[in-house]
């Protein structure tokens, strides 16, 4: 652009705006003002590329033109404020021109007083250029001046304040900035000084300006912005932290007291650290260990982490606590700052010790896994509860029921990073993953290849896919069946995951089969609960080729369990099949073959009638006996069996179906009128399903039946009547419910 384009452009912009002075409604117009903004760009571009002289000679044009600068708008060259881009490279000239610069607030003053417009930007750009290089006279005098018509407001002063305060550059006239405090009538600017001067830990300069704060009645909002000042003071000069604390008071300030109470808190840790580090180690030799002390030590908002470590390190401390990994941690923003502090750690030779937290919260941040590490950083868990392993089992199998995938993923990554065999435990976690999504298909493929990578299946594993797959239930009774089908879903699915897993040459504890056989017996699953007992007697018998495999992953236990005696009580088929177990196969078979019977009976009459009562006994027999019949062919298989436990068994259900009192079970008393047989047939038919007698007579059984009554029996053997007493009496209520007289 030559001089004729200067003037061409000048001219321009004085005919726009001489036009507006005749049609004000053009001040509104876009089309216009667009027009207009695009002459002002010519001028920042010229501003933008030119030299002082340039400067000057666009400036004078304006000046003597009387042309109004813009105060707002978007400049589309320099794509931000289009007023900035001109007032800016205007004022830079007058601060090197005292004359250019008077000139430059006089013409701000007319556009003020003429359009009542004004650059909000002139009074901070002004102040903030003299107070950074050291010409602090010179702004308090353009204070005066300004403040008139250009008096900042609240947010803008406290930004220039803010801005002063931390000039690293040792040029700032701090002086000058407190003679313009004190003119300036805004007395909010403690939350702007303070702070910078607090996290560079210049704490002789924040007590001055504290002092000089508090003075003029500006004071902190919360304790939080004053406690690190007085933490540094109450461990170097109590004298001073307690003068601030009593200044506050005397102020009027309703921080005081909290802020006492902090001090005296904090008090004691400083104290200690004061003591170690001038050799009193014996005063605080248990401090070193605790990691709740080391914990508030990283914490203290007023000591930098490399004074913090370098402290510790320098008292000898080889070992930090996960506690105290986690303040180091928080403070720091970004994953590699907190490798970078563990790493400093290490070269000074302090440990972040074994534990899973400690484990964890390393690898995610050298992995760089920003959400895991936020998660455990955000965890409501303790750091030590990483530790119980039956406590996250439990948390796991509750984060996945109620849809925090967030917090069940969590646990896992911390699982597999503290684990002794990462590869084992990636797909033990890979498999209890699947198992709370019951994907059986998925299970199935992840068993195949840790079969052919060798790799064992957890005993934890096992436990928390029963407990993840198994809904509860309540304790003595059976589960819901009110949703149809979920209950069978749910059994057949944990046995065919059981029997993969051992298929796979995996060891599965016999405990893990207890409930679900269980589940099948009280749900009437009988021929099911048959076929699997059969397979597992089967695969835990120590003679079959089955149980070898199974038990392979521990010979010496194999060794051991092969010369027990099959009566023995840790062998494995007596804890598969306990007397309890036994006691309830039989009653099972009673319960659900009389209910069989009862239900067809009230929806078929016209087949009952036409059936004779010998083969309706024969049908009822043969339903209420298959837990004797299942019991014999079980210890064909090698399993112990108990004849007392049929005995009792068989007892225990002739009392309700034939004893004066009745049950509070509801099927208990429903089945009942619909019993066929007489006490006679019934025994008849039991003790031929047996083998032999069990009992020395039907009367002599009959007369023990009448003389029942609540909570009393005759108990079988030479022995005389007596109380039902112990385990006996708890199985019966339990499973039956208490007795009483009709």
């Amino acid at each position: 652009m030559v001089g004729s384009d200067l003037k061409s452009t000048i001219e321009r912009l004085k005919k726009a705006q001489l036009k507006v002075v005749d049609n004000p409604q053009l001040a509104n117009d876009e089309v216009y003002n667009r027009t207009t903004n695009r002459l002002w760009d010519l001028l920042v571009l010229r501003l933008s590329k030119q030299g002082g002289l340039e400067v000057a000679e666009i400036w004078k044009h304006i000046h003597s033109e009387c042309l109004q600068l813009p105060v707002s708008g978007t400049s589309m060259i320099s794509k931000g404020s289009l007023a900035d881009s001109l007032w800016v490279p205007i004022l830079e000239l007058g601060f090197k021109d005292s004359e250019i610069l008077k000139s430059i607030c006089d013409y701000a003053n007319e556009l003020t007083d003429s359009s009542g417009k004004r650059w909000l930007k002139l009074y901070q750009y002004i102040m903030q250029h003299m107070l950074l290089n050291d010409r602090g006279s010179e702004a308090v005098y353009w204070h005066d001046i300004l403040s008139d018509r250009h008096r900042p407001g609240p947010a803008t002063f406290q930004r220039l304040m803010r801005n002063v305060i931390v000039d690293v550059s040792g040029k700032a006239d701090l002086a000058a900035l407190k003679e313009i405090y004190i003119r300036n009538p805004y007395r909010a600017a403690y939350s702007k000084v303070m702070p910078p001067l607090l996290q560079r830990q210049d704490f002789y300069r924040a007590f001055d300006w504290h002092m000089f704060l508090q003075y003029h009645g500006d004071l902190p909002l919360n304790a939080d912005m004053v406690e690190p000042l007085v933490q540094y003071f109450a461990m170097f000069d109590m004298n001073t932290a307690k003068g601030i604390s009593c200044g506050l008071t005397s102020s009027g300030s309703p921080l005081a007291p909290v802020l006492t109470k902090r001090i005296s808190q904090s008090n004691a840790n400083s104290q200690d650290m004061m003591k170690l580090a001038s050799g009193d180690a014996a005063h605080t030799e248990s401090k070193l260990h605790n990691d709740k002390w080391g914990a508030r030590w990283f914490a203290t908002k007023w000591v930098t982490l490399d004074i913090a470590i370098n402290t510790i390190h320098a008292l000898k401390v080889n070992t930090i606590g996960p506690l105290s990994l986690q303040s180091i941690a928080l403070r720091e923003p970004r994953a590699a700052d907190i490798a970078r502090r563990i790493d400093q750690l290490q070269q000074r030779g302090i440990s972040i010790g074994n534990s899973a937290y400690s484990k964890a919260l390393a690898s995610f941040a050298k992995r760089d896994q920003h959400e895991l590490l936020q998660s455990l950083l955000e965890s409501d868990q303790h750091p030590e509860t990483f530790e119980d392993k039956v406590l996250q089992e439990n948390l796991l199998i509750s984060h996945a029921r109620a849809g925090d995938w967030r917090q069940h993923q969590l646990i896992l990554a911390v699982q597999l990073v503290s684990a002794i065999d990462p590869q084992m435990e990636e797909y033990n976690i890979q498999l209890r993953k699947y198992a709370t999504e019951r994907d059986e298909v998925a299970i199935v493929k992840t068993l195949e290849t840790m079969r052919m990578k060798r790799i064992a299946v957890e005993v934890v594993t096992i436990r928390y896919i029963l407990r993840s797959i198994l809904r509860p239930r309540t304790r003595g009774h059976r589960p819901d069946l009110r949703v149809e089908g979920y209950v069978k879903r749910d059994t057949d699915l944990v046995i065919s995951i059981l029997k993969n897993i051992m298929e796979y040459n995996s060891f599965v504890p016999v405990t893990a089969w207890r409930e679900v056989t269980r589940r099948l017996g009280m749900v009437g699953r009988i021929t099911d609960l048959h076929s699997l007992s059969l397979w597992l007697a089967d695969r835990y018998n120590h003679n079959t080729d089955g149980q070898t495999s199974a038990l392979r992953l521990n010979s010496k236990f194999v060794s051991i369990r092969s010369q027990l005696s099959h009566s023995h009580p840790l062998h494995p088929l007596r804890l598969l099949f306990p007397d309890v177990r036994q006691r309830s196969i039989v009653e099972w078979s009673f319960i659900h073959g009389m209910m069989s019977h009862s239900t067809f009976v009230k929806e078929n009459l016209e087949l009952v009638d036409m059936t004779t009562p010998q083969d309706r006994n024969a049908q009822v027999l043969e339903k209420v006996t298959r837990g004797i019949h299942f019991l014999k062919e079980l210890g064909r298989h090698g399993v112990f069996i108990n004849e007392a436990n049929v005995r009792r068994a068989v007892y225990i259900r002739l009392v309700i179906l034939y004893g004066p009192g009745h049950s509070n079970r509801v099927y208990n008393r429903a089945v009942r009128p619909y019993n066929p047989l007489s006490l006679a047939e019934m025994v008849r038919g039991v003790e031929e399903a047996w083998g032999r007698p069990l009992w020395p007579s039907v009367q002599s059984l009959q007369d023990r039946i009448k003389k029942e009554r609540m909570g009393v029996a005759l108990l079988p053997g030479p022995r005389k009547a007596t109380r039902l007493t112990g385990n006996m009496n708890l199985e019966m209520e339990r499973m039956y419910g208490r007795f009483t007289v009709e």
